[in-house]
């Protein structure tokens, strides 16, 4: 603050001033705010709503702090800001726009209208009001005890949770000492059915994650509940694959057209094959979206030495799993799931085949037949080219597949000196609905002459 009067004086030396007069004049930036504090932790929380507090600095004779501004950070490139608040020591009821992890710097605004970001400090702000995902697994034939549940959270992560299980009819849940395996992210626990009383029990997890959200599941992941019997059954073990042609595995790519055929053992605990058993075999086509229908379920029998056989008609990719149900005295099986990969057809056309660097090669093509170009469209296909030094196919350009199936593009050479041989080919890269695996044209060369 200044003082300021002014004075008046006549030739005679009479004097007469002013009444005292109050300039205040501030031109430095507040010092940044002391002890920023979140109310409640910065720790991941599950309920959207912040308030921090602060400590204002001393600002002695120099102009008071009348509010603050902040900047906001957070996932996938947000920021927000400068926003303001006028209360000069706290922020209330801020409201972050999605869940996910946030920075917040916090610096102080003077009644002059002072202000410097650099003089910020910052706190982070974490929200999770999204439950973490978990299902079961059905017990390995070589752990009928042992109760997985995978479960995950994209967020704050996993803190833990519990498996219970209860006897079909009583109403009764009972907690299992269940353990996390934080490696493989699975609930662990031990059914204990040789201490249990005989019948049919139903398994429940439960997952929580560090925000507190929790959730809760009493199925596989194919929908159907894990139903657990004891005392404990003959343990019993389940051998499947594909095979097309002279391929064979669990996993078969086969041309849009063909068919593959699926072969199996049922055996139990010393390796011998299990007769006139019913196999559950489940087809889900790998792209829901694509509207190909729900899973069809076959059965097929087991023969005198426990082998099976089911022939896999023409159609989609799909996943294969494979399920002894198991009765009275055998322990359920299951195997897979396998995947059957059909590829579409996919022309690729590149011209000219000649050409000199700076001039543009244009590329052209089509995915067939009519039903796999129609889904494809708007799927992304790829031009490579064969890379002589590493025998690695990189990417030229990319590419999206039009009406018709048709696609179009073109590249212009501008680095080729003396003459080059390049071996090109277009790979068409299968969207979430397109009920095709990826699929690779012939390869076709060109020649680049340069300078």
């Amino acid at each position: 603050p200044h003082t300021a009067r002014a004075c008046a004086e006549d030739f005679a030396g009479n004097r007469g001033c002013t009444a005292d007069l109050t300039l205040r004049v501030d031109n430095t930036a507040p010092a940044p705010p002391r002890s920023l504090e979140v109310i409640g932790g910065e720790a991941w929380r599950p309920a959207n709503g912040f308030s921090l507090t602060w400590e204002v600095p001393d600002q002695g004779r120099a102009a008071p702090i009348t509010g603050a501004r902040y900047f906001l950070e957070g996932p996938d490139g947000f920021t927000a800001g400068p926003l303001e608040t006028t209360s000069p020591d706290s922020i209330t009821d801020l409201q972050l726009p999605t869940p996910g992890e946030y920075g917040i710097e916090v610096w102080l605004v003077d009644a002059a209208g002072n202000e410097d970001r650099a003089a910020s400090v910052r706190a982070e702000l974490r929200l999770d009001d999204i439950a973490p995902t978990a299902y079961l697994l059905r017990p390995p034939a070589e752990r009928p005890d042992l109760i997985r549940a995978p479960a995950a959270d994209s967020l704050s992560g996993l803190e833990g949770g519990l498996i219970q299980v209860m006897r079909k009819g009583s109403g009764k849940w009972q907690d299992l000492e269940t353990s996390l395996d934080a490696e493989r992210g699975w609930l662990v626990a031990d059914f204990g059915s040789d201490s249990r009383p005989p019948g049919t029990w139903e398994v429940k997890a439960t997952a929580v994650d560090r925000a507190g959200n929790q959730v809760s599941t009493t199925d596989l992941q194919d929908g159907s509940p894990l139903l657990l019997r004891a005392p404990t059954k003959d343990e019993t073990a389940l051998r499947a694959s594909l095979t097309s042609g002279r391929r064979s595995g669990s996993e078969v790519t086969v041309r849009l057209g063909q068919g593959a055929v699926l072969t199996g053992r049922l055996v139990g605990r010393r390796g011998g094959g299990i007769p006139s058993q019913r196999i559950r075999v489940v087809e889900t086509p790998e792209s829901r979206e694509s509207g190909d229908g729900d899973p069809v379920v076959r059965t097929v029998g087991t023969d005198r030495s426990g082998h099976f056989r089911l022939g896999l008609g023409p159609g989609v990719s799909r996943r294969v799993s494979v399920l002894f149900p198991g009765n009275e005295r055998l322990g359920q099986a299951s195997a897979g799931p396998l995947h059957l990969k059909v590829s579409a057809g996919l022309r690729f056309r590149a011209s000219p085949r000649r050409l000199s660097t700076g001039e543009r090669i244009r590329f052209r093509g089509q995915v067939f037949p009519g039903r796999a170009a129609r889904a494809a469209r708007g799927s992304l296909v790829q031009v490579q080219y064969l890379e002589a030094a590493t025998g690695r196919w990189r990417p030229v350009l990319v590419t999206r597949v039009g009406a018709g199936g048709s696609y179009r593009a073109s590249y212009r050479f501008r680095y080729v000196t003396g003459t080059a041989r390049i071996r090109m080919r277009a790979v068409l890269m299968p969207g979430r609905s397109f009920p095709y695996a990826r699929t690779e044209s012939a390869t076709r060369t060109v020649r680049v002459s340069g300078g």
